[in-house]
Protein backbone atom coordinates (compact mmCIF):
# COMPACT_ATOMS: atom_id res chain seq x y z
CA UNK A 1 0.00 0.00 0.00
CA UNK A 2 1.54 3.38 -1.00
CA UNK A 3 2.63 5.73 1.77
CA UNK A 4 0.26 8.42 0.51
CA UNK A 5 -2.71 6.12 0.92
CA UNK A 6 -1.64 5.21 4.45
CA UNK A 7 -1.31 8.91 5.26
CA UNK A 8 -4.80 9.62 3.94
CA UNK A 9 -6.19 6.75 6.00
CA UNK A 10 -4.55 8.10 9.14
CA UNK A 11 -5.90 11.58 8.45
CA UNK A 12 -9.42 10.26 7.88
CA UNK A 13 -9.31 8.37 11.18
CA UNK A 14 -8.81 11.57 13.20
CA UNK A 15 -10.67 13.98 10.92
CA UNK A 16 -7.80 16.17 9.76
CA UNK A 17 -6.16 16.99 6.45
CA UNK A 18 -3.16 14.79 5.58
CA UNK A 19 -0.94 17.86 5.71
CA UNK A 20 -1.87 18.41 9.36
CA UNK A 21 -0.26 15.12 10.40
CA UNK A 22 3.30 14.98 11.69
CA UNK A 23 5.02 11.87 10.35
CA UNK A 24 7.03 10.29 13.17
CA UNK A 25 8.20 7.07 11.50
CA UNK A 26 7.75 5.38 8.16
CA UNK A 27 8.79 2.19 6.43
CA UNK A 28 7.31 -0.01 3.74
CA UNK A 29 3.66 -0.69 4.54
CA UNK A 30 3.69 1.13 7.90
CA UNK A 31 3.29 4.73 9.04
CA UNK A 32 3.30 6.41 12.46
CA UNK A 33 1.90 9.94 12.73
CA UNK A 34 0.84 12.47 15.32
CA UNK A 35 -2.19 14.73 15.29
CA UNK A 36 -2.41 16.94 18.37
CA UNK A 37 -2.93 14.77 21.44
CA UNK A 38 -3.05 11.42 19.61
CA UNK A 39 -0.73 9.07 17.76
CA UNK A 40 -2.15 7.35 14.68
CA UNK A 41 -0.46 4.22 13.37
CA UNK A 42 -1.48 2.62 10.08
CA UNK A 43 -0.20 -0.55 8.42
CA UNK A 44 -1.09 -2.25 5.17
CA UNK A 45 -1.91 -5.65 6.64
CA UNK A 46 -5.10 -6.56 8.45
CA UNK A 47 -4.86 -6.91 12.21
CA UNK A 48 -1.41 -5.36 12.31
CA UNK A 49 -2.00 -3.69 15.68
CA UNK A 50 -3.91 -6.42 17.51
CA UNK A 51 -0.81 -7.40 19.49
CA UNK A 52 -0.12 -3.81 20.52
CA UNK A 53 -3.71 -3.31 21.67
CA UNK A 54 -3.54 -6.52 23.73
CA UNK A 55 -0.22 -5.52 25.26
CA UNK A 56 -1.48 -2.06 26.23
CA UNK A 57 -4.58 -3.56 27.83
CA UNK A 58 -2.57 -6.15 29.77
CA UNK A 59 0.04 -3.69 31.03
CA UNK A 60 -2.59 -1.09 31.85
CA UNK A 61 -4.57 -3.63 33.85
CA UNK A 62 -1.38 -4.33 35.83
CA UNK A 63 -1.13 -0.63 36.67
CA UNK A 64 1.77 0.19 34.36
CA UNK A 65 1.87 3.66 32.76
CA UNK A 66 0.94 3.09 29.11
CA UNK A 67 -0.97 5.24 26.64
CA UNK A 68 -4.72 4.73 26.35
CA UNK A 69 -5.94 3.04 23.18
CA UNK A 70 -8.69 5.18 21.65
CA UNK A 71 -9.36 3.18 18.48
CA UNK A 72 -8.14 -0.09 17.01
CA UNK A 73 -9.33 -1.39 13.64
CA UNK A 74 -8.36 -4.66 12.01
CA UNK A 75 -8.64 -3.30 8.46
CA UNK A 76 -6.97 -3.65 6.11
CA UNK A 77 -5.38 -1.27 6.55
CA UNK A 78 -4.86 -1.88 10.27
CA UNK A 79 -5.20 1.23 12.45
CA UNK A 80 -4.54 2.08 16.08
CA UNK A 81 -5.04 5.47 17.72
CA UNK A 82 -3.46 6.10 21.13
CA UNK A 83 -3.03 9.06 23.44
CA UNK A 84 0.14 11.02 22.71
CA UNK A 85 2.81 10.58 25.41
CA UNK A 86 4.76 13.84 25.75
CA UNK A 87 8.41 13.81 26.74
CA UNK A 88 11.74 12.41 25.60
CA UNK A 89 13.69 9.17 25.76
CA UNK A 90 15.49 8.32 28.98
CA UNK A 91 19.22 9.09 28.80
CA UNK A 92 22.32 7.73 30.46
CA UNK A 93 23.00 11.17 31.97
CA UNK A 94 19.56 11.42 33.58
CA UNK A 95 19.34 11.80 37.33
CA UNK A 96 19.54 8.41 39.09
CA UNK A 97 15.99 8.93 40.35
CA UNK A 98 14.73 9.01 36.76
CA UNK A 99 16.75 5.97 35.75
CA UNK A 100 15.55 4.09 38.83
CA UNK A 101 12.01 4.57 37.54
CA UNK A 102 13.00 2.68 34.40
CA UNK A 103 14.41 -0.19 36.46
CA UNK A 104 11.28 -0.17 38.62
CA UNK A 105 9.07 -0.38 35.51
CA UNK A 106 11.06 -3.35 34.23
CA UNK A 107 10.77 -5.01 37.64
CA UNK A 108 6.99 -4.58 37.47
CA UNK A 109 6.75 -5.92 33.91
CA UNK A 110 8.93 -8.88 34.86
CA UNK A 111 6.60 -9.84 37.70
CA UNK A 112 4.02 -10.80 35.07
CA UNK A 113 4.25 -14.56 34.51
CA UNK A 114 5.27 -16.18 31.25
CA UNK A 115 3.32 -18.98 29.64
CA UNK A 116 4.48 -20.94 26.59
CA UNK A 117 4.94 -20.81 23.71
CA UNK A 118 8.11 -18.72 23.66
CA UNK A 119 8.97 -16.97 20.43
CA UNK A 120 5.64 -18.15 19.04
CA UNK A 121 6.41 -21.87 18.84
CA UNK A 122 8.84 -23.03 21.54
CA UNK A 123 7.74 -25.04 24.61
CA UNK A 124 10.23 -23.45 27.00
CA UNK A 125 12.65 -20.57 27.35
CA UNK A 126 15.89 -22.42 26.73
CA UNK A 127 14.61 -24.00 23.49
CA UNK A 128 13.80 -20.52 22.20
CA UNK A 129 17.21 -19.09 23.11
CA UNK A 130 18.92 -22.18 21.66
CA UNK A 131 17.22 -21.56 18.33
CA UNK A 132 17.83 -17.82 18.44
CA UNK A 133 21.54 -18.38 19.09
CA UNK A 134 21.90 -20.94 16.28
CA UNK A 135 20.19 -18.63 13.80
CA UNK A 136 22.19 -15.58 14.88
CA UNK A 137 25.54 -17.36 14.64
CA UNK A 138 24.63 -18.90 11.27
CA UNK A 139 23.92 -15.45 9.83
CA UNK A 140 26.94 -13.89 11.50
CA UNK A 141 29.19 -16.56 9.96
CA UNK A 142 28.64 -14.92 6.57
CA UNK A 143 30.76 -11.96 7.66
CA UNK A 144 32.66 -13.04 10.79
CA UNK A 145 35.76 -15.17 10.99
CA UNK A 146 35.44 -18.81 11.90
CA UNK A 147 37.37 -18.33 15.14
CA UNK A 148 34.91 -15.66 16.31
CA UNK A 149 31.89 -17.81 15.48
CA UNK A 150 33.38 -20.77 17.36
CA UNK A 151 34.21 -18.53 20.32
CA UNK A 152 30.63 -17.25 20.37
CA UNK A 153 29.31 -20.81 20.31
CA UNK A 154 31.54 -21.71 23.26
CA UNK A 155 30.35 -18.59 25.07
CA UNK A 156 26.73 -19.64 24.69
CA UNK A 157 27.47 -23.16 25.92
CA UNK A 158 29.06 -21.60 28.99
CA UNK A 159 26.07 -19.38 29.83
CA UNK A 160 23.32 -21.75 28.67
CA UNK A 161 22.86 -23.26 32.17
CA UNK A 162 21.80 -19.77 33.28
CA UNK A 163 18.88 -19.98 30.83
CA UNK A 164 17.92 -23.64 31.27
CA UNK A 165 15.27 -24.42 33.86
CA UNK A 166 13.94 -20.87 34.09
CA UNK A 167 10.41 -19.89 33.07
CA UNK A 168 11.27 -16.24 32.52
CA UNK A 169 8.47 -13.69 32.53
CA UNK A 170 6.64 -11.39 30.21
CA UNK A 171 9.20 -9.13 28.57
CA UNK A 172 9.05 -5.99 26.44
CA UNK A 173 11.61 -7.50 23.99
CA UNK A 174 11.91 -4.07 22.29
CA UNK A 175 12.42 -1.99 25.43
CA UNK A 176 15.03 0.42 24.05
CA UNK A 177 15.62 3.76 25.76
CA UNK A 178 13.31 5.62 23.36
CA UNK A 179 10.40 3.51 24.60
CA UNK A 180 10.84 4.83 28.15
CA UNK A 181 9.55 8.40 27.91
CA UNK A 182 10.44 10.94 30.58
CA UNK A 183 7.48 13.33 30.79
CA UNK A 184 7.49 17.03 31.68
CA UNK A 185 6.50 15.97 35.20
CA UNK A 186 9.62 13.78 35.50
CA UNK A 187 7.57 10.60 35.44
CA UNK A 188 8.62 7.76 33.12
CA UNK A 189 6.01 6.09 30.91
CA UNK A 190 6.09 3.19 28.45
CA UNK A 191 5.35 3.43 24.73
CA UNK A 192 5.54 1.02 21.77
CA UNK A 193 4.91 -2.16 23.73
CA UNK A 194 3.68 -4.30 20.82
CA UNK A 195 6.42 -6.92 21.28
CA UNK A 196 5.30 -7.87 24.81
CA UNK A 197 5.61 -11.67 25.09
CA UNK A 198 7.06 -14.50 27.20
CA UNK A 199 10.85 -14.36 27.33
CA UNK A 200 14.01 -13.85 29.34
CA UNK A 201 13.87 -10.72 31.50
CA UNK A 202 17.66 -10.45 31.31
CA UNK A 203 17.27 -9.74 27.61
CA UNK A 204 15.21 -6.62 28.37
CA UNK A 205 18.14 -5.32 30.41
CA UNK A 206 20.41 -6.14 27.47
CA UNK A 207 18.25 -4.22 24.99
CA UNK A 208 18.06 -1.18 27.24
CA UNK A 209 21.81 -1.08 27.81
CA UNK A 210 22.79 -1.92 24.21
CA UNK A 211 22.45 1.54 22.67
CA UNK A 212 22.75 3.44 25.97
CA UNK A 213 25.31 1.41 27.96
CA UNK A 214 25.46 3.66 31.03
CA UNK A 215 21.71 3.97 31.54
CA UNK A 216 21.75 1.22 34.19
CA UNK A 217 24.89 2.46 35.94
CA UNK A 218 24.35 2.77 39.67
CA UNK A 219 20.69 1.75 39.57
CA UNK A 220 20.71 -1.94 38.66
CA UNK A 221 20.71 -2.90 42.34
CA UNK A 222 17.08 -1.68 42.38
CA UNK A 223 16.10 -4.36 39.84
CA UNK A 224 14.52 -7.58 41.07
CA UNK A 225 13.13 -10.65 39.34
CA UNK A 226 12.63 -13.90 41.20
CA UNK A 227 14.78 -16.02 38.85
CA UNK A 228 17.53 -13.47 38.17
CA UNK A 229 20.68 -13.58 40.29
CA UNK A 230 23.91 -11.58 40.30
CA UNK A 231 25.43 -14.28 38.07
CA UNK A 232 22.76 -13.70 35.44
CA UNK A 233 23.62 -10.00 35.42
CA UNK A 234 27.37 -10.50 35.17
CA UNK A 235 27.50 -13.54 32.84
CA UNK A 236 24.26 -13.83 30.84
CA UNK A 237 23.52 -10.13 30.32
CA UNK A 238 26.61 -9.56 28.10
CA UNK A 239 25.69 -12.58 25.95
CA UNK A 240 22.18 -11.26 25.43
CA UNK A 241 23.69 -7.88 24.44
CA UNK A 242 25.75 -9.76 21.86
CA UNK A 243 22.65 -11.52 20.49
CA UNK A 244 20.69 -8.28 20.30
CA UNK A 245 23.54 -6.47 18.56
CA UNK A 246 23.42 -9.16 15.87
CA UNK A 247 19.62 -8.80 15.69
CA UNK A 248 20.03 -5.03 15.29
CA UNK A 249 22.50 -5.66 12.46
CA UNK A 250 19.99 -7.88 10.66
CA UNK A 251 17.23 -5.30 11.14
CA UNK A 252 19.40 -2.49 9.78
CA UNK A 253 20.42 -4.53 6.76
CA UNK A 254 17.18 -6.35 5.93
CA UNK A 255 14.47 -3.87 6.95
CA UNK A 256 16.09 -0.44 6.84
CA UNK A 257 18.39 -1.26 3.91
CA UNK A 258 21.27 0.41 5.74
CA UNK A 259 24.40 -1.74 5.29
CA UNK A 260 26.61 0.76 7.13
CA UNK A 261 24.44 0.58 10.24
CA UNK A 262 24.38 -3.20 9.95
CA UNK A 263 28.17 -3.30 9.84
CA UNK A 264 28.37 -1.01 12.88
CA UNK A 265 26.10 -3.32 14.87
CA UNK A 266 28.15 -6.36 13.85
CA UNK A 267 31.24 -4.52 15.10
CA UNK A 268 29.42 -3.93 18.38
CA UNK A 269 28.63 -7.64 18.64
CA UNK A 270 32.29 -8.48 18.02
CA UNK A 271 33.31 -6.04 20.77
CA UNK A 272 30.91 -7.72 23.22
CA UNK A 273 32.41 -11.10 22.31
CA UNK A 274 35.96 -9.82 22.73
CA UNK A 275 35.21 -8.42 26.19
CA UNK A 276 33.56 -11.65 27.30
CA UNK A 277 36.28 -13.98 26.04
CA UNK A 278 39.43 -11.98 26.76
CA UNK A 279 41.77 -13.96 28.97
CA UNK A 280 39.94 -17.25 28.42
Amino acid sequence: MPAGELLRRAATEVGVAPGALEVLAQRAGRLVTRAGDVVVKVCAEAGGFAAEARAVRLLGAAGLPVARVRVVRDGPPGVIVLDWTPGRAVRADDDPGVRRQVVDLLTRVHRLPARPPYGGTNPDLVTWIDGWSRHALHRWARSAGGDDVRAAGSWYRRVRPLVAGRAGSLVLLDGAAEHFVVGPDGRVRLIDVAELQPGDPVMDLAVLSLATPAVLAGVLDHYHQSEVTAEHLTELLPFHRFLRALAAADWATDVRDDPAAGAAWRDRAAAELARATSGR
